[in-house]
């Protein structure tokens, strides 16, 4: 066996073991785009099919992006995967319609879009081999990981964040069925994969955009990490993957810990009533990195899963503090956090907002600021923000956790005097009392991007961070269907 593909697989069964993927026996989906890395991860796990009795299903994401180029990267998949005694499932949609029915952009809504096909896909795994564990295999390699521990630090993550993407995750179908998500390429550099795919004879496709420094992502790869290896740590993606790994050990030392914490004060847990009930005395007085995980693992439980931002844990944690025995706080999405004497108590409160009252849509583009000068709107019409401070100051996922909806209780504004409740600066701006309810808020969480006054002739009312400077690289540029 030549050098590069036996120790390119030595890599990839390590990597499996260590982190204990569960492969032999089971039905893999394969996300397959026809792309070097996903063509290496096919060519491995079919050489593997036999020996580890793999039942195999790739599956390609047709997105329309690209016209003849993209038809031809599905026929290149599904011939492929017939060529090796394989069926390649196929899905084919609009993904700028989509995300423009969405309100998302096409990163996001080609993102939801494939994954959902990966789980029907494991359905059908499911179905036909009943008695086996069903992956779904991606593609993510060593770069990709560097990349994003590096893109992290740059936007301000926390410790959790530096560990970067995870090598497995659950996953569970439409149909409640319990899959892993693995990546087991993120331990091979992309070097690697393309002398892999060389001396195996594969010829994968190319999406060229991806060598186009347009977008931040294509900046830290074809521009900042080239620098950083030439001035100063040739072996700087290295090092980046070792911080990920001390960042992992560490997070996972601290959940389970947090975790042993959490059952010892978890009084009493009712799905039923949807409350999470724990004893203060128990938690705490203990480190505040243990605590922030339980107050987490409890809001989870209850069954806020996001949009919780570090405003809320500080809310929760003084709480915790108060003298007031029954003080409360607000959390996004109708849900509260409460004292009873010596109880925390998170859930969402009899009377309160699960939902959205009237859910509304918008479109989210990202423009350079040239773009932005020749096609914003009118004034009044459209919000924008700068890209990169929405993130370092909301998180990778900001432009994910947007909404637009009635504002709730607990809703505030960064203004340039500091931050205000809305009701506060509705009364401030004389708003008649019953014209407040046609204001409509652009929110993550609790925190107020943008104020609309849906039918008056108000003007709206923008957060003053993320503002647009000089220094603005890439605008978020964000119109709505009221």
């Amino acid at each position: 066996m030549k050098t590069i593909t036996k120790n390119l697989r030595d890599t990839f069964l390590k990597t499996i073991e260590k982190q204990n993927m569960s492969i032999d026996g089971a039905s893999v989906v394969i996300g397959f785009s026809g792309g070097p890395d996903s063509l290496c991860l096919f060519d491995l796990l079919i050489s593997l099919k036999d020996e580890k009795k793999l039942s195999l299903y790739p599956v390609h994401i047709n997105h329309n992006l690209r016209g003849e180029k993209s038809d031809a990267d599905q026929r290149f998949c599904e011939e492929f995967a017939k060529d090796h005694g394989v069926e390649c499932r196929t899905f084919s949609f609009d993904c700028r319609e989509k995300a423009k029915e969405d309100g998302k952009t096409t990163e996001e809504a080609g993102r939801e879009f494939r994954y959902d096909a990966f789980l029907e896909v494991a359905d059908i795994a499911r179905e036909e081999h009943p008695d086996k564990d069903v992956l779904i295999a991606v593609a993510q390699n060593a770069d990709d990981q560097a990349e994003t521990i590096l893109m992290r630090v740059l936007r301000g993550t926390g410790t959790d964040g530096l560990a970067g993407i995870p090598y497995v995750r659950k996953g569970v179908t439409a149909s409640g069925n319990e899959c892993f998500v693995v990546r087991p390429l993120l331990d091979i550099y992309k070097k690697d994969i393309l002398e892999y795919c060389s001396e195996r004879g594969l010829d994968p496709r190319f999406d060229h955009t991806n060598e186009e420094p347009c977008y931040n992502r294509n900046k830290i790869r074809l521009e900042l990490i080239p620098s950083l290896e030439e001035d100063y740590n040739p072996s700087v993606k290295d090092a980046l993957l070792r911080l990920a790994q001390s960042a992992d050990e560490d997070r996972r030392f601290l959940e389970e810990v947090a975790y042993m914490v959490y059952e010892n004060a978890l009084v009493k847990e009712s799905c039923e009533e949807g409350i999470i009930r724990l004893d203060i005395n128990n938690f705490r007085d203990g480190h505040s990195a243990i605590r922030r995980r339980v107050i987490s693992r409890a809001v989870k439980a209850a069954g806020l899963i996001e949009d919780m931002a570090s405003s809320h844990y500080n809310a929760v944690t003084e709480l915790l503090f108060s003298d007031n025995p029954s003080a409360s706080v607000d959390l996004p999405k109708g849900y509260s956090a409460w004292r009873v004497y010596d109880e925390l108590r998170i859930g969402m409160k009899e009377g309160s907002l699960s939902e959205d009252k009237r859910p509304g849509k918008f479109l989210v583009e990202h423009m350079t600021p040239s773009e932005f000068q020749r096609n914003k709107g009118e004034a009044n019409t459209y919000a924008a923000f700068d890209e990169d401070l929405l993130k370092a100051e909301f998180g990778e996922n900001a432009l994910e956790n947007l909404v637009l909806r009635d504002r709730l209780p607990g809703d505030e504004i960064a203004l340039s005097i500091g931050s205000k409740k809305i009701q506060d600066l509705l009364v401030d701006m004389k708003v008649p009392k019953d014209d407040r309810k046609n204001t409509r808020v652009l929110a993550i969480g609790n925190n107020v991007l943008w104020i609309y006054f849906e039918g008056m002739d108000i003007k709206p009312r923008y957060t003053s961070k993320c503002k647009i400077t000089d220094e603005t690289e890439e605008i978020a540029y964000i119109v709505l269907f009221v």
